[in-house]
């Protein structure tokens, strides 16, 4: 077997595992695992949020690096469940690359699946629903609940459309958060009896990195000092473009 393709595969299984929210301590365990489960003498493993980087020593004394640029993350945790189970098996057994490709073309079919038009309906009433539910946790009224919840419902569908044109998740946030607040505004206009803020506050909630804040904890308590302050940067940065979406349009509307 030869070294430069398992390491290749290997790779491929932790970039997978990586943007699709996986830790960073966790990968980089996984990774040293998968190599010495192959016999490989030393394993040397570097990840930050922008890439991966692998130096290993093989039985015959060679070395070998690899790396993998990480542009984009898209938390997924029915994959990554999948993949921890994949490299479970090669941790046990050690298949050849033949089987490890196949099972990861397994994985990718389960996880588009996973992603059909029920599901993805289910997304829809899920993200338009945990929207409603904030505006009446910060005492909206049920009609503002509901005006939240159709919100909701539009800003998930720019954000799709957004991610199929655009990789940048500043200017998504961006523009999804000001079509939530241009949503608000038009029910507003239009005499619905609501309170824009009560709304807005129920869809704000919805593009709050939350997660990658906790991450971002996570990795510093860890160790993982650089992983940890890039990740808080992003969520930052990120949250800044949701506050400026929708004050952009506040300011500009008058509401």
């Amino acid at each position: 077997m030869k070294t430069e393709s398992l390491l290749d595969i290997i790779l491929k299984i932790a970039y997978d595992m990586l943007v699709s929210g996986s830790e960073v301590g966790r990968v980089e365990q996984r990774i040293e695992n998968m190599c010495q489960a192959y016999g490989m003498e030393e394993v040397e493993v570097f990840i930050i949020t922008s890439s991966i980087i692998v130096s290993v020593k093989d039985k015959e004394g060679r070395f070998f690096t690899q790396t993998r640029r990480i542009k984009e993350y898209k938390t997924d945790f029915y994959r990554i469940e999948l993949l921890e189970s994949l490299v479970s098996h090669i941790e046990q057994h050690t298949p050849d690359i033949q089987e490890i490709g196949t099972r990861r073309k397994e994985i990718e079919a389960l996880v588009e699946q996973e992603h059909s038009w029920k599901n993805i309906f289910y997304e829809y009433l899920l993200f338009c629903t945990v929207s409603m539910i904030f505006t009446l946790f910060f005492n909206g009224n049920f009609l503002e609940g509901f005006v939240s919840f159709i919100c909701g419902f539009f800003i998930k569908i720019s954000m799709n459309f957004l991610e199929g044109v655009v990789k940048n998740r500043f200017v998504i946030n961006l523009i999804a958060s000001a079509v939530g607040a241009f949503s608000a505004w038009c029910f507003y206009k239009i005499g619905v009896p609501i309170s824009v803020d009560k709304v807005n506050i129920g869809n704000i909630m919805l593009l709050i990195p939350g997660l990658a804040t906790v991450n971002a904890f996570k990795d510093l308590i860890s160790g993982e000092t650089i992983t940890g302050l890039l990740r808080l940067a992003d969520a930052l940065i990120q949250a800044s473009a949701v506050a400026f979406g929708f004050a952009m349009v506040i300011l500009a509307l008058g509401v």
